[in-house]
């Protein structure tokens, strides 16, 4: 229950109030920072409680039980009040936060509502979102260590027993080209092996991101001799420029040296090829249907395994693999990766193995295996061609951090992924030749849920999320099943 001061509840009795909201932030590092929904600068415990910040907060929830009440604050980015690297830098993650209602006309009237702290934060363009958490969301939090096959300790720590400090584990270089948003070129790092910064810590010493740590993704060394150095998180200035203005930019790194796992993707393809090959061997079904379908599946892995080899050679370990495997033992890799995977090409390819120990196909069905055929070939088309536009599009350094949306991707956000999906479906419909073979219809309609939903057109997204334009892309663009772009109005 909140206990007015008698000054303030006799202000409250009059029935004509002045009364604003006020807002003290504490960061981390001991900045203070204060701000109102009044018109005018209001000052009291030694704080300026800024006005017009473009700061404003929802309605305020509370409850009697232990239940994590919520407030949200939404602001707009400012340079001088809340920027973007700052939010970026995580300075504001935790921050504790006091909310006051307050007379305007005498700041000395005033009541505590509320403390909390700052929990999840959501950037826009142009602005962000800041959830306030009470006291009770620590009750929510797990505490003490973790039990678990692979390492819990903290890379580092009197735990761990690894020296940092060790010339073996520690560089420091510059930057000296840049790449892409998250991506840049080092020197005075060659003597490192490739790998062994990956998902090791970054931490700038000088320039615009000065003191800011940041997740290194992947750490590749090129023919030059240079590190070329991927992070999680973009790395740009308070006014959006990425890394232009941070050439030459001194860092420390610090990692450790894994394996890598999305070698894996190249064997997807050629699995069901060999799936194919084998039921088209041993199979002692209609030979014409068995060939045919071995020819086709061959087709589609074969130029798939190519595509995935060419595009992920050199560049180290996929960002998928990277955010499912961190911290995972070698029980957990071989489940989470080749066992999964192994048993989805198995169960994917059941139409084929099927068909390779049935019958012809009766005259009655021959229209149904030429339209899968068709469907077949307008599936690759699709996928083979929207793969060499996105590739042609990379290949162009103008093109680096823009959004593809030209051709095929202007019709569908994920033409390589629709195609694959009606590659399987013309697949299927070439082994129908009765009514048992309709049962395997859930191994397509598996393989696309996972092109939609979960390792593909989904995934592709969450990682595509807050980069410039793509909300505008969304907009416009079909997610999955193609269609003409919608006309977007402009604000």
């Amino acid at each position: 229950m909140k206990s007015p001061s008698p000054a303030l509840q006799a202000h409250l009795d009059e029935g004509t109030t002045t009364l604003a909201w006020c807002w003290c932030i504490t960061r981390a590092d001991g900045q203070v920072f204060g701000f109102t929904d009044h018109d005018r600068t209001l000052n009291f415990d030694g704080t300026s409680f800024e006005p017009e910040s473009g700061f404003a907060a929802s309605e305020l929830r509370a409850g009697s039980d232990l239940a994590v009440d919520a407030q949200d604050a939404e602001g707009v980015l400012r340079s001088g009040v809340i920027t973007e690297s700052d939010i970026a830098a995580g300075l504001w993650d935790g921050a504790a936060v006091e909310v006051w209602r307050v007379n305007w006309q005498d700041t000395s009237q005033r009541v505590l509502m509320r403390r909390g702290a700052i929990g999840e934060i959501r950037r826009g363009r142009v602005a962000f979102t800041a959830e306030m958490r009470s006291l009770a969301h620590v009750l929510d939090q797990p505490v003490g260590r973790s039990f678990q096959a692979g390492c819990d300790a903290v890379l580092g720590d009197g735990r761990c027993g690894i020296d940092l400090e060790s010339p073996a584990w520690k560089g420091t270089g510059t930057v000296s080209v840049l790449l892409r948003d998250r991506a840049f070129s080092a020197a005075g790092l060659s003597g490192f092996a490739a790998g062994l910064f990956t998902f090791g810590t970054l931490t700038w010493d000088t320039g615009a991101n000065a003191g800011r740590r940041v997740e290194v993704e992947r750490h590749e060394v090129a023919t030059t001799g240079e590190a070329i150095a991927q992070a999680f998180e973009e790395l740009k200035d308070t006014d959006g420029k990425a890394l232009r203005e941070q050439r030459r930019q001194k860092f420390v790194a610090i990692g450790r040296k894994l394996g890598r796992y999305n070698v894996v993707d190249v064997a997807w393809g050629i699995g069901f090829v060999v799936v194919a090959a084998v039921a088209a061997a041993v199979g002692n079904g209609d030979p014409t249907r068995r060939w045919l379908l071995l020819a086709l599946v061959s087709i589609w892995g074969l130029r798939l395994s190519w595509h995935i080899h060419r595009k992920t050679a050199g560049h180290g370990e996929d960002r998928r693999y990277a955010d499912l495997l961190r911290g995972a033992s070698v029980g957990q890799v071989v489940r989470k990766v080749f066992l999964l995977q192994g048993f989805l090409t198995l169960f994917i390819s059941f139409p084929l193995q099927l068909s390779a120990v049935t019958g012809p196909t009766p005259k009655s069905l021959l229209a149904v295996t030429a339209s899968g055929v068709a469907v077949w070939l307008f599936g690759f088309t699709f996928e083979a061609l929207g793969d060499r536009q996105l590739r042609q599009f990379k290949s162009d350094p103008a093109h680096h951090g823009l959004i593809m949306d030209r051709g095929l991707w202007s019709w569908t956000r994920h033409p390589n992924y629709f195609g694959d999906a009606c590659v399987w479906w013309g697949l299927w419909l070439i082994t129908l030749n009765g009514w048992v073979p309709l049962a395997t219809a859930v191994s397509p309609l598996v393989m696309t849920y996972f092109l939609v939903d979960v390792s593909g057109a989904r995934l592709t997204e969450k990682y595509m999320k807050g980069r410039p334009g793509f909300a505008e892309y969304q907009e416009r663009t079909a997610y999955f099943v193609p269609r003409p772009p919608r006309m977007v109005r402009q604000p």
